[in-house]
This record gives C-alpha cells, structure tokens and sequence, in this order.
C-alpha cells in the first residue's frame, strides 16, 4: 500500500535470509502467495495490514509491521532480468500509526511490485524467521515531525529516537543483514496510560522468531508525557514497568538498555554508587532527603559539603 505515494518495495537486501524463492520460478496472475512487505520501506506510508475493520481503531495500536503478507499475482512474472513482481494485496483493512485507514479500493493503494526473493507461495509450513523485533514506538495524535527530518537541530539525518526515520534506520540494518529472514511487531502509544494496558504475554505470543528482542523508542519523563502535547514523551516509571513486565515474558530489551540498568541511569542513582570508586573518575556525588530541602534547602546543600571538606 502507497496511499497514492510513487515507489515500490525495494531490492536492498539483494536476496539475503531465507526466502523459498529460487532463480527460474515463475509466476502465473491469479497465484496466491506471500509478500514480504515492511511499513516503514519508502514508499509505504507507514500503513500496516489489520485483522479486520475494527482492528486497531483505538490505542494501544499492536501490529504486525514487518513480514509475511498475503496477496495476489496481478500479472504473469517471467524471469526477466530486473523485472519486479507485481501484486494485488489480500488483506482489505490498513491503517498507520495513529489509526488512518487507508483506501484499498484504489489501485495505487492495493498494487505493489516487489523483487522476487520477497514473494514465496502461500500456505504451507514455513521456517520462523531468525529473529523477530518487538517495536514500542509513539504512536500519539500528533507526531514529532521537528525531530524527522536532517532540519532537527542536532539529530541528524536519523532522526531523533522517537521519529519513524531513527525505526527505519533500525530494522534498515536488520534487513541490511538478514534479508527477509526477520520480522518486526509494533506496539504504538500515545500516552502513559497506554502503555499501562499493553499485555506482556500477548506481545509475546505475537512474536513467532526463534531470536526476540524488545527496543524501546519513546522518551522517558518524570515530569510530563505527550498528553500535554510533547509527542514521544511518556512518563518514566511507566515505561519501565511496561520493559520489565516484557522481560518476565522473556523478551530481552536490547535498545536502549535492559530494564534495571535503565533504571539506574535515568534516576542518577550511577552516580553516588559509583562516586567513591576512584578508577571510575566520578565527581564525589550524595543524595539529599527531599523533607531536608524542603525545610531548608541551604543547610541540606552545606552539611554533605563539610562532610566533604
């Protein structure tokens, strides 16, 4: 699906995984099969198949991303050198990360090319992918377009961590070396609360790859979340509760830390365990009682100085 976009499935793996695909097959019109089809590929509009009309209405948003798609041969494929394999998608509800449907009437929608190491034939017993990702990534009312694009300020041509171009990059590098042999499930929020219903267990049973691994692309607060209009921000005990309950599952978070380390890092509490280890070149760091600042801040800010002295 294109959403009326030019540009079709790329060839950028060139034929890497473990696609059934060999040299000579050919396809007739009107042969069913599988696509490998990804959402955040150029050209696709970030839009992802649903189980029917209903699917995915509301946030949470779960989906499978990137994968194994159903579809249909539009048009006989003979062999011919660079040429792509065209096809008619069979699932007729998509939507993209904030719940837009997209019109699968329209040809430009339901029409794709794709090379043919990305189409094997439908049904059947297939091998699971070697590794499957699990993407928890924003998916609020209003997107964080200022950190998209290379005019972000310091972000770069990435992207920021919360935007689709930093998830693109990503499974990019996975394609990159694994060809078609992955696949991506993406759980989209839009708030705190959000995260707080996401299921472990059912996040988990989506996940089909004989690897799983979990990354976390949102950003973690203590003093706000993106209901008060700052996309990607989410409140930071709340997602380390959503990392940890996943990890139970036994899904690991490989980006951007596990669970306790993370922990440990966006608290600052790194710094006074680590402060009085000399080979670590920490600055001398203490923590103060809050009720000590509260009464007054300035004999809390002197007695661990002339401790120190």
């Amino acid at each position: 699906p294109r959403g009326g976009r030019p540009g079709d499935a790329d060839d950028g793996a060139a034929g890497a995984g473990t696609s059934e695909w060999k040299p000579g097959t050919l396809w007739k019109a009107g042969d069913e099969v599988e696509v490998f089809y990804r959402t955040l590929e150029p050209g696709s509009g970030g839009y992802y198949p649903c189980a029917d009309g209903f699917d995915n209405l509301r946030a949470p948003r779960v989906a499978r991303t990137d994968g194994w798609v159903a579809a249909v041969v539009e048009r006989n494929y003979h062999g011919w050198l660079d040429e792509p394999i065209v096809v008619r998608h069979a699932h007729p509800h998509w939507r993209d990360s904030r719940g837009t449907p997209l019109d699968m009437d329209d040809d430009e929608n339901a029409v794709q090319r794709f090379p043919p190491f990305r189409v094997r034939k439908r049904g059947g017993a297939h091998a699971p992918p070697a590794l499957d990702l699990l993407f928890v990534r924003w998916g609020g009312d209003k997107e964080p377009e200022d950190c998209n694009t290379r005019r972000a300020g310091s972000w770069g041509a990435s992207g920021s961590v919360v935007s689709a171009t930093y998830a693109g990059h990503l499974l990019d590098f996975a394609y990159s070396r694994l060809g078609v042999d992955y696949g991506c499930v993406t759980a989209y929020v839009g708030s705190t609360d959000d995260m707080r219903t996401l299921c472990g267990r059912r996040l988990r049973g989506l996940l089909r790859g004989r690897h799983v691994a979990a990354c976390y692309l949102l950003w973690p607060a203590r003093f706000d979340d993106g209901t008060a209009g700052r996309p990607g921000m989410v409140a930071a005990q709340g997602l380390l509760d959503l990392m940890q309950r996943i990890e139970q599952c036994g899904v690991p978070s490989r980006f951007p830390h596990s669970a306790h380390v993370y922990r440990a890092l966006l608290s600052k509490e790194w710094t006074t365990a680590l402060s009085g280890c000399g080979a670590m070149k920490v600055p001398a760091t203490t923590r103060v009682s809050i009720a000590a600042i509260a009464r007054d801040a300035t004999a809390a800010a002197a007695t661990p100085a002339a401790t120190w002295a």
